[in-house]
């Protein structure tokens, strides 16, 4: 246990190996690996006897009862392979006993509930029950946690649904008690009943005990509690670090986000990358550096303006002069009404979505054509633009299913694909067509000075998925975006050049954080894999 010990910060250094570590310390405790074995202490068969005859004087007695059937194997725990020698093994039955409940009047105390004992609730007061004084141990017996042990911290009445326990006095309680604490998920996990489940307690009774001699049980009982003491000290380091590294996180996002112009973002970025280790911790962290990335894409701050890239408003114009529109900016102002939900580039413009794009057109092919087949399943998740497909006649998919041709832009309208990012563009069908699921809306530009790839960025970053879902309609189950939605969002469109560039930022960027991610997510892993051995 020392290797684990001098590296336990690296191996168990996540919240989610604090509690294999634990487990981890028990289960050698009860194997002997903690502690060292003396020839010298007691004979281990004497010290069983002294066990036998002191159950048999407390049955006769009558101060405990002989349980029903007896004590046989249940299962095989294979102990004899892993305990030291002078180490025997008992039934559970043999060293701790279930007390049976006798109810009387003992004046005014506390009523002992579960959540009383954990500390969760203060007491009622009542005058009759089982009493039970302080410091005595009692186990749950029913419901969910049956098996879980406490210690009582007050004299009071007991809980109907614990049992009180009395240990052996040849057992050191301590060591007893962390062995129970040890088997609580195993019992946990085996309940009797359904509607109210309770401790099996012919499964508790014959679970098999290593006992070692009575000195060696204290010594195992100082060492665990000297463990458990620096297990306690390095989940607080490494919750501090993890918060401290969220916070980090944040604070670089704001500044990343908050970045005024290239030169800022170029700062700040460089911060992130001197600082990866302190900043990062887990790969769940790089989904909001992709987040920033796009949003800063679309509000232009990822790239510097160039005066020469000119007006994005004369790509509108070019559209409504292609289209037989007739154009003016005071016209199009008064005939768009766009909400500006962000401030943008002089050079930049706000437009709808339909006037600079086909919303969901249908195709008219030859019955015989082969065309793309792709089913939602076949598009992945992400911030990509990844999708599979099938080959079907255009007879067979011309009815019933979204069109769409080569280059075109699909977006998942339905939950939980579209928070999903089920977004593409279908650059490759063999016959230049297709078709796929109902669930998608087509986006076809109506210029080659749209960037199309600037424009699935913008349907992937988190302010369109996050407008898109306050825009769903529906029944629970069944929410999409309606078409309404696609064709009235406004799209902030920069100069042809200017999306060039900030397509080609954003690829580089993506793939940095990629990268950076399976870094993470190795390391991680790792950890969480020594974390279990």
């Amino acid at each position: 246990m020392s290797i684990h010990l001098d590296e336990f910060e690296a191996i168990y250094g996540v919240s989610d190996n604090i509690g294999a570590l634990r487990s981890k310390i028990l289960d050698l405790a009860f194997q002997g690996k903690l502690t060292e074995q003396k020839s010298n202490e007691q004979n281990i068969e004497k010290f069983v006897e002294r066990i036998e005859e002191e159950r048999e004087k407390l049955i006769e007695e009558k101060s405990i009862t002989k349980p029903r059937g007896g004590l046989e194997s249940i299962e095989s725990s294979n102990l004899e392979e892993e305990l030291p020698e002078n180490w025997g093994i008992l039934k559970l039955g043999k060293v701790v006993y279930l007390l049976p409940s006798r109810k009387k009047k003992h004046g005014k105390h506390p009523y002992l509930l579960v959540k009383v004992l954990r500390k969760e609730k203060d007491p009622k007061m009542k005058e009759k029950g089982q009493i039970v004084e302080k410091g005595e141990n009692v186990i749950l017996v029913d419901g969910e946690n049956s098996g879980e042990v406490f210690k009582v911290h007050t004299k009071g009445y007991l809980g109907s649904t614990l049992r009180r326990l009395k240990i052996n006095s040849q057992i050191n309680d301590e060591y007893l008690l962390l062995f129970l604490k040890k088997q609580h998920l195993f019992l946990k996990n085996r309940k009797k009943g359904a509607a109210i489940p309770h401790l099996n307690k012919t499964i508790f009774r014959n679970i098999d005990f290593p006992l070692p001699p009575l000195e060696e049980q204290k010594r195992i009982v100082k060492r665990i509690e000297e463990l458990m003491s620096q297990v306690d000290e390095l989940e607080d380091k490494v919750k501090t670090k993890e918060e401290t590294s969220e916070n980090l996180s944040y604070a670089v996002v704001d500044a990343i986000n908050n970045s005024q112009n290239g030169v800022d973002l170029k700062d700040n970025l460089q911060l992130v990358i001197d600082n990866m280790n302190k900043i990062f911790n887990t790969p769940d962290s790089m989904e909001e550096m992709r987040n920033v990335v796009l949003q800063l894409a679309i509000e232009g701050k990822l790239v510097d303006q160039d005066p020469s890239d000119g007006f994005a408003i004369h790509i509108i114009q070019e559209i409504y002069k292609n289209n037989n529109m007739s154009f003016s900016r005071k016209k199009m102002k008064l005939v768009e009404k766009v909400k500006e939900p962000f401030d943008i580039s002089d050079n930049w413009v706000w437009v709808k979505l339909k006037n600079i794009a086909e919303i969901n057109p249908r195709n008219s092919l030859d019955n015989n054509l082969k065309v793309s087949f792709v089913p939602m399943k076949l598009i992945e998740e992400g911030y990509g633009s990844e999708y599979k497909y099938k080959t079907a006649k255009w007879e067979d998919v011309k009815s019933g299913y979204t069109h769409f041709a080569k280059n075109d832009i699909g977006i998942a309208k339905i939950t939980p694909c579209f928070q999903n990012r089920k977004s593409v563009i279908f650059d490759q069908l063999k016959s230049g067509y297709g078709a796929g699921t109902t669930e998608l809306h087509i986006i076809r530009p109506l210029t080659n000075k749209i960037t199309k790839k600037y424009l699935l960025y913008v349907f992937k970053s988190k302010w369109f998925i996050n407008e898109g879902v306050s825009a769903f309609s529906g029944t629970a189950g069944q929410q999409r975006i309606s078409t309404k939605f696609i064709k009235n969002f406004p799209i902030p469109i920069p100069p042809y050049k200017e999306q060039k560039r900030i397509v080609e930022k954003v690829n580089s960027l993506m793939n940095i954080i990629g990268e950076l991610e399976t870094d993470l997510t190795k390391r991680y892993n790792l950890i969480k894999k020594l974390g279990a051995v």
